[in-house]
């Protein structure tokens, strides 16, 4: 322990005299490390930590499985069933996750994000209310008073952290619901509605029944908590005996899809692995740059020590003595560099939470924890013996002879000079494949843009609402509402047109299925999106109709059911013309009752209504008019009604989105606007991942560069001083300032070209990675690679140029004088 102290201080003693060289060695490190620590968080909550939950590895959930692979979730008739007849949780629910129902009854109204559950939801999650009740048995029963529970956020701040509020009366969609219960503040539930991912803040009680839950299809999300000793595989064989009693009642019920049971955790990791474990990977090789750029200062800063280290031998210190010197100075250093980099990403944390797309996982919010902090700890270690080693290892062979030569004629050791040149070609070949990632994900983000959706975008706002009381289920009520909205925003001054839709595009619709005569089994039927839309949708986005006409006022709730579809989806079924043609749309309730029956009337250009990286779907339009009250109360059961203003001139008046909102609280005060945004941002949006991705990995690729280059000029500008001597005599015998600069420079280029060539091959490998978040570029996309070839060797020209002049400009006989 006393040895082990000596060296602590005699190595404090060192950094603290050399404060400009500890700094820069600091800092950098601690980029590569606050980089680090900063992904970690974002990536620990959802694939290394446990669900913050009590026994976490119990909570499962159960869907449809199709040959192995997940396909939807249960519906009504089987949801009921598996409650009833489940042997092998200790609890389950149904989880039913609404469009944002609007909040009234408790200050001014609002949008929430809701989930309907049945009971036994908080018992599969372990936590129980931390004021009032859980739901119960009774809850469910059908006609039973509307419950709800409240979370600690909306507790507080829409009533005010009042312990008085069991008892108290809000609405819903102007349904009246009694709050029995207010959950913890740390609890956070992982079922979020995809479409609307703000953390849930209330829970209704779902009261199922066949009726009720026949028409939201194969979409309820089960989850349970396994019994306590039970395995998935016994949990597996018991939902398979249960679904073969199941199919005996019911013989035509998903008959061909099996339950499958999986581990919640492992449902949440699968969505997101991907993604966070290149990120960890990239921003790991950032940390190997920054320990290769310290083992090269450390390895210059070693040969000024030689004569220390030789005379220190001399008195009797072993090899590895002098080792474990360099590497307590090394773990120093690397000590402080943690630090900083935990500084670092407490900075940048919060950015990365906000900015970070919502398909990298769910609610759990990266933090810098105990795991986040012995992660940091385990870094600085690990990256304080990487790059203490080579010195350490350099220190361990001392020659006292050959090495105080070799000192007084500043060669500083062929063997260090050679690791030092290793070095460079390692952080150059590193930083190639940094930027040729981060070059691929910018082509990607530049052929993305380059796609024409199919629609107006330019000077386009959008607006959504989530409907409440009647205007929910009654269509008639729905248009109504739409009329009243449209004709006041094409009143408004600057708008040149407006309509309404279901959702708003560049977000999904409502898959639907439809019947087409004589395609009864064709595999697409039942993959259509859904829209309704007003009369002046075509006209207000642009969207040319390919054939037929566009709807008019005169499609109304009496007059012949009409449609327009797509072109994909006109030229798959009748490629000799669909107008005329017609197709079934069943009802939800009744899905085997008789369709109705709709005439095709026209074909409108393919739009990329699901974002363009998505390929135009299958669409089918209707009129809000001819909707039926069923399908109108399922679509608005899961989404929000869009509206979309176009201004004049390709450009939105600065005013309109007040007045936007003045018209909407004008037609119905109670009807609160949830979303007000451009159609370039929801673009933007839905390019998050895209982005997200691109950004890091292009700051990563700029850490690289900014590593590399400052390692190739610190290698030449090193050499340049130890060799001064070599120079001076090489200029007496006649060699021009002009052949010194091209030697030093080109030595420089050599040790880039080197790493680019090592880089290339590496590049072929790693970029096959990113396959699955390119869109319009091959991995291997020759462009990528030539700018990242040619960025590197330009930077290291530039690195390499300032030693090279100063090795221009040296004076030969003032060299041969220095030794």
């Amino acid at each position: 322990m006393g040895i082990l102290l000596q060296d602590l201080r005699y190595g404090l003693r060192r950094l603290l005299r050399a404060p400009g060289f500890t700094l820069a060695a600091a800092l950098t490190l601690a980029l590569g490390i606050g980089a680090n620590t900063a992904i970690f968080s974002l990536a620990a909550p959802i694939l290394l930590e446990p669900l913050p939950f009590p026994h976490p590895s119990r909570i499962v959930e159960i869907a449809h499985v199709y040959h192995g692979e997940t396909e939807s979730g249960l519906n009504g008739d089987e949801a009921l069933y598996l409650l009833r007849h489940q042997t092998a949780f200790s609890s389950a629910a149904v989880v039913d996750m609404f469009n944002q129902p609007n909040l009234s009854g408790a200050g001014a109204a609002r949008q929430v994000s809701a989930d309907r559950v049945s009971h036994g939801f908080f018992a599969v999650w372990g936590v129980a209310p931390a004021l009032g009740r859980d739901f119960t048995a009774t809850d469910d029963a059908p006609g039973a008073p509307p419950t709800v529970i409240l979370s600690h956020g909306l507790w507080q701040s829409q009533f005010g952290a009042n312990p008085n509020v069991l008892g108290q009366t809000l609405e819903l969609n102007d349904q009246p619901f009694t709050v029995i219960g207010v959950m913890p503040a740390g609890f956070l539930t992982l079922e979020q509605n995809p479409f609307h991912p703000a953390p849930v803040a209330l829970w209704t009680d779902l009261q199922p029944t066949a009726a009720a839950l026949a028409p939201l299809g194969p979409n309820l999300d089960i989850i349970a908590r396994l019994r306590p000793g039970l395995t998935l595989a016994q949990a597996q064989a018991a939902l398979d005996l249960e679904k073969a009693a199941f199919h005996r009642l019911h013989p035509t019920v998903a008959r061909r899809m099996r339950w499958g049971v999986s581990s919640y955790q492992t449902m949440l990791a699968d969505q997101s692995r991907q993604p966070l474990l290149l990120l960890l990977g990239a921003v790991g090789l950032v940390l190997l740059l920054a320990c290769a750029n310290l083992a090269n200062l450390l390895l210059a800063r070693a040969a000024g020590r030689q004569r220390e280290m030789a005379i220190r031998a001399a008195i009797g210190a072993g090899p590895g003595r002098l080792a474990r010197q360099l590497l307590t100075e090394s773990l120093l250093l690397a000590g402080l560099g943690a630090a900083l980099g935990w500084l670092l990403a407490w900075w940048t944390l919060p950015l990365l939470g906000r900015f970070a797309p919502n398909d990298l996982g769910t609610p759990l919010a990266p933090r810098l924890d105990l795991a986040a902090l012995g992660f940091t700890l385990a870094l600085a270690v690990a990256s304080g013996v990487i790059f203490g080693l080579a010195p350490a290892l350099q220190a361990g062979r001392f020659r006292l002879q050959a090495d105080l030569k070799e000192s007084a004629e500043g060669g500083g050791g062929r063997g260090a000079r050679r690791a030092r040149s290793a070095l460079i070609v390692g952080q150059v070949a590193v930083a190639f494949v940094l930027l040729a990632g981060a070059g691929l994900l910018a082509l990607s983000l530049l052929a993305l843009h380059a796609v024409n959706p199919g629609f107006a975008r330019r000077g386009v706002l959008t607006a959504q609402t989530s409907l409440s009381g009647p205007r929910i289920a009654s269509d008639a009520a729905t248009t109504r509402y739409t009329e009243a909205i449209v004709g006041g925003l094409e009143r408004l001054p600057g708008v040149a047109a407006a309509a309404s839709i279901t959702g708003v595009p560049l977000q999904r619709a409502m898959n639907y299925p439809v019947l087409i005569p004589g395609h009864a089994d064709n595999r697409f039927s039942g993959d259509v999106e859904w829209r309704a839309v007003s009369p002046g949708f075509f006209r207000a986005l642009r969207i040319p109709l390919v054939q037929g006409r566009a709807f008019t006022r005169a499609d109304t709730a009496a007059s012949a059911k009409v449609a327009i579809i797509s072109q994909v989806f006109a030229r798959h079924y009748w490629p000799g013309g669909a107008v005329g043609q017609q197709l079934g749309v069943p009802d939800p309730v009744a899905l085997r009752g008789a369709p109705a029956m709709l005439r095709i009337v026209g074909v409108a250009a393919d739009i990329h209504e699901n974002g363009v990286d998505q390929p135009p779907p299958f669409t089918l339009y209707v009129p809000q008019a001819q909707a039926s009250d069923a399908i109108n109360a399922l679509v608005n059961h899961w989404f929000s009604l869009g509206f979309v203003i176009r201004g004049r001139g390709g450009s939105v008046p600065a005013g309109l989105p007040a007045e936007v909102r003045r018209i909407f609280a004008q037609v119905s005060p109670d009807q609160p606007l949830s979303q007000l945004a451009s159609l370039n941002a929801l673009e933007g949006n839905a390019l998050g991942n895209y982005s997200f991705m691109a950004a890091l990995l292009t700051l990563f690729a700029g850490l690289a560069l900014a590593l590399g280059a400052i390692g190739i000029y610190g290698v030449l500008s090193y050499a340049v001083a130890q060799r001064r001597r070599e120079m001076g005599i090489r200029m007496a015998l006649g060699a021009t300032p002009a052949q010194v600069e091209r030697q030093i420079a080109g030595e420089g280029l050599a040790l880039a070209a080197l790493g680019v060539t090592l880089g290339l091959a590496g590049a072929f490998a790693a970029t096959r990675l990113l396959q699955s978040f390119l869109f319009g570029v091959a991995p291997l996309d020759p462009r990528a690679f030539a700018a990242a070839a040619v960025v590197l060797l330009l930077l290291a020209a530039a690195a390499a140029f300032g030693p090279a002049r100063r090795a221009a400009r040296l004076d030969p006989l003032q060299a041969l004088r220095e030794n």
